[in-house]
């Protein structure tokens, strides 16, 4: 994406799920180099600005992980403070700052982790004289490979990654990365891209030199490779083991000044080696001791796999249950927001939080935490790339993994709606959003084993069409994505699926940096507003573990709302907040209204009181704790009022999706939640003990990078 008149910006997400669930320190630490080496690859070389992280894990507590046994499955509680420890190493060794990220917990990831790893760059438009976007490579330019040597130990990065996991893998195929090595790699790439000394690169990641050199032979429309001049970590290998093992640390170069190129490498302690050249007879042509050991044409190297017909076939299977007669009566709407206050998937991230560098580089503006008690969870991170520009970048994230039990078309709309008003709600214009589709999916192909892949195969094309849809209406593009489809255990006799799982990336922009709004409350006195451009709903919410009985099914209560009437609403918002007319917006995520309200409340040290209109406890049960899409809570100043609500007069918006609900008060104050025939207070001490619950990751850290 454009950022200004010299300046782009990229975003890639990856995932290392089975490596992680292999060992998961390994697994987590690649992860994030690799994809720190994506950006590094893009265009002539973009310098790695941010990183965000989203784990999809098996909390230990549950009943469930609690009573499996497997001996191939990793005890719950060592996976979570691995990745954990593996991003953070990465990230904060490599300087690079880690401002936005995720944790959710499900049961489904009890074999199989997700484990997504997201890089943002800054790319200048010109370096050296060439266009830095493109890439250069030209016929008789030298191949030159820079950082780790190969080993065996990269055979089958790619392959096994791509398979069900199963009790013959070992953590074995799961290599370490050295982010010290990574940096000095970094600094020969932004250095050599601004002497003019590429033409092009890329990183040598799953499948190591074949997709390298494999990839870039498509500029040129051929490549020659020596395989005695690859740099090896041991004698030994065969011809096809160097040609495909995965490196860590690894880049390759195209370069009409090869020697140049190599005094750079030698004076940044980086090894690095011409080991071929770029052709144009249509070949990718291998040799060892002089002799072709592997002639591909590149039409069959990149076009000649077929490509698979699935079937897919949707009903849902759930037994529908009315909600109401499910309803735990015992349980009081005070007790339900308490405990939806200390749900692992609510409750504060900040002991994981705190263990990542956000400050590196000097350009956060808008951190993970913040508000007075610095315990406020941001929606989005806010990065200012530029010292000499007031121009940044927003990056946030957005999942509803439960709702494609439901209904997968709304389950990706939800998901990419969550991104979008995340970015949104730090001040970031939505007409600059851009999106990356992370699709994670249980095995869409039937067998045997397999007998619901056409389901999920369903679920998965109805995502695809919800996904469209929305970026149709939001006029945000998808600029990169990846897809993962084989996330499963099975040893013949178990077999374990993820929930169907779309994790979508955004980033945005905001003109001004000190435009940005944080989620915390600022004032006793400001007013407090709901923009409520959806209907939250109690279906596949939080809510419903705790107010229903087990294996109730909602009926007709998932989340609604219109895409064209959110997105204008967007708009509304971001005008009012570059006239300076909001003090804070937090966008409406798990846990419902309750929660946003309390988590404001928590991260300004500030108390509030609301009012909701509702007809009965059922009712407010799902206006207090449902969840949705197309919702924030905002605060703004009194005497800012009526600017603020004309900010909504397009298409009569202030009377359908703006709703005043209180005030904020003192913190000597509880929170107090007024409905139509009763009311409840929670005071804000007792909800930072509730909220400040220990999470898996909190212990004694078991790995050392």
């Amino acid at each position: 994406m454009a950022f200004d008149a010299e300046n782009a910006v990229c975003f890639k997400v990856e995932t290392h799920n089975s490596p992680s669930a292999l060992e998961p320190y390994g697994g987590a630490l690649t992860g994030i180099l690799g994809v720190n080496r994506d950006i590094l690859g893009t265009g002539l070389g973009a310098k790695p600005i941010f990183n965000t992280d989203v784990f999809c894990l098996p909390h230990p507590d549950s009943p469930f992980v609690k009573d499996l046994k497997h001996d191939k499955l990793l005890p719950a509680r060592d996976l979570a403070r691995g990745v954990r420890q593996g991003v953070q190493d990465g990230g904060n060794k490599s300087g690079i700052p880690t401002v936005n990220g995720a944790v959710f917990f499900d049961d489904s990831y009890r074999a199989k982790p997700l484990i997504y790893c997201g890089t943002g760059g800054l790319l200048p438009l010109q370096a050296a004289g060439r266009d830095a976007v493109k890439k250069h490579t030209t016929v008789g330019d030298a191949v030159v490979m820079a950082g780790g040597r190969v080993g065996r130990d990269g055979v089958h990065g790619a392959t096994f990654s791509s398979l069900a996991l199963d009790d013959s893998m070992g953590s074995d195929v799961v290599q370490i990365g050295d982010p010290f090595t990574q940096k000095r790699l970094t600094d020969l790439v932004l250095q050599a891209r601004d002497a003019g000394l590429i033409t092009g690169l890329t990183d040598n990641g799953a499948g190591g030199l074949s997709s390298s050199v494999g990839e870039m032979a498509t500029l040129t429309n051929g490549a020659e490779l020596v395989l005695d001049a690859v740099p090896l970590k041991y004698p030994g290998l065969k011809d096809w083991q160097i040609v495909v093992s995965e490196s860590q640390e690894r880049m390759t170069f195209s370069t009409d000044k090869p020697e140049e190129l190599l005094a750079l490498a030698a004076r940044l302690d980086v090894e690095a080696t011409v080991i071929g050249r770029f052709t144009d007879d249509g070949y990718f042509r291998i040799l060892r001791e002089g002799k072709v050991v592997a002639l591909l044409p590149l039409s069959f190297l990149h076009g000649g796999a077929p490509r698979l017909k699935l079937t897919s076939q949707w009903r849902k299977e759930a037994k529908l249950v009315s909600l109401k007669a499910a309803c735990r009566s015992e349980l009081s709407l005070k007790q339900i927001v308490e405990g939806l206050l200390s749900h692992a998937n609510i409750c504060s991230r900040e002991s994981i939080v705190r263990q990542y560098d956000h400050e590196v580089q000097g350009g956060s503006v808008v951190k993970p935490l913040m508000g007075k008690s610095q315990k406020s969870p941001c929606d989005a991170g806010v990065v200012k790339p530029l010292a000499e520009s007031k121009k940044a970048v927003a990056v946030a994230n957005g999942l509803a993994p439960r709702l494609s039990k439901y209904d997968p078309a709304l389950m990706a709309q939800v998901s990419a709606d969550e991104a979008v008003r995340s970015v949104v709600a730090v001040g970031a214009d939505p007409a600059t959003v851009t999106l990356l589709d992370n699709f994670c999916w249980p095995d869409p192909v039937t067998s045997l084993r397999n007998p619901q892949g056409a389901r999920k195969m369903a679920q998965l094309v109805l995502a695809c069409q919800g996904l469209y849809k929305l970026c149709l209406a939001y006029k945000s593009p998808l600029i990169s994505g990846k897809d993962s489809m084989k996330n499963d255990f099975d040893d013949g006799n178990l077999r374990l699926s993820v929930l169907p799982t779309l994790l979508m990336s955004s980033m945005a922009f905001l003109p001004d940096f000190q435009f940005a709004v944080t989620s915390d409350f600022k004032e006793s006195g400001a007013l407090i507003y709901w923009l409520k451009a959806g209907r939250p709903a109690l279906t596949a919410s939080h809510a419903a573990e705790l107010a229903f009985q087990d294996g109730a099914a909602p009926e007709d209560d998932l989340p609604y709302f219109d895409l064209d009437l959110t997105i204008e609403s967007y708009r509304c918002l971001h005008q009012a907040m570059m006239k300076g007319l909001v003090d804070s917006a937090h966008d409406l995520g798990d846990g419902g209204l309750a929660v946003t309200l309390l988590e404001s409340a928590m991260g300004g040290d500030l108390a509030f009181e609301v009012s909701l209109n509702v007809a009965d406890d059922w009712q407010a049960l799902q206006q207090l704790c449902g969840e949705g899409a197309g919702m924030l809570v905002l605060t703004v100043k009194p005497e800012k009022q009526s600017e603020f609500e004309r900010c909504f007069t397009a298409l009569n918006l202030q009377s359908t999706v703006l709703y005043y609900l209180g005030k904020v008060l003192a913190k000597d104050k509880p929170c107090r939640f007024t409905l139509a025939e009763s009311s409840f207070e929670i005071d804000l001490q007792h909800a930072s003990s509730l909220y400040n619950r220990s999470l898996p990751f909190d212990d004694e850290v078991l790995y050392v990078g």
